[in-house]
C-alpha cells in the first residue's frame, strides 16, 4: 500500500487537505441554504455543522483578512495571486492558511 502524501507541517494526507477545500470552495452555499426556507431540516443541520467548524477556525485570523483567506484556500491561490499579499509577510500567510486548514479537519474529526 502506498504511503500517503503528507501536506506540509502539519502532518496532513493530501486527502483530507483536498476534503477542506472542497468544504471552504462551498461556504457561500451553504450559508444560502440556511436562509432558505423549504430547505429540510437534516440539510440544515449538516450546513450548520460544516459552517460552524469553517466559522470556528478563522476565530483566530484577523477579520478583515477572513473572507479572502478562506477563498484562497478554496481556489488553491497561494500568496503572489492573493489579496492578503499585500497586508501581511508571506511566511504569515502560509501559517495561518495552514492552521486555518488544520482546525477545519480537526472540528471535522478527518484527523
Amino acid at each position: 500500500m502506498a504511503r500517503p502524501v503528507i501536506f506540509e507541517k502539519h502532518d496532513m494526507p493530501k486527502a483530507v487537505v483536498i476534503i477542506v477545500k472542497a468544504i471552504c470552495a462551498d461556504y457561500k452555499r451553504r450559508c444560502y441554504i440556511l436562509r432558505s426556507i423549504k430547505t429540510p431540516q437534516e440539510v440544515k443541520e449538516r450546513c450548520i455543522e460544516f459552517n460552524k467548524a469553517v466559522e470556528k477556525a478563522i476565530t483566530e485570523v484577523e477579520e478583515g483578512i477572513r473572507k479572502d483567506i478562506i477563498n484562497d484556500i478554496a481556489t488553491n491561490r497561494g500568496y503572489e495571486r492573493s489579496e492578503i499579499q499585500y497586508f501581511i509577510s508571506k511566511e504569515a500567510y502560509y501559517n495561518r492558511k495552514n492552521k486555518i486548514i488544520w482546525d477545519i479537519a480537526k472540528e471535522l474529526r478527518l484527523l
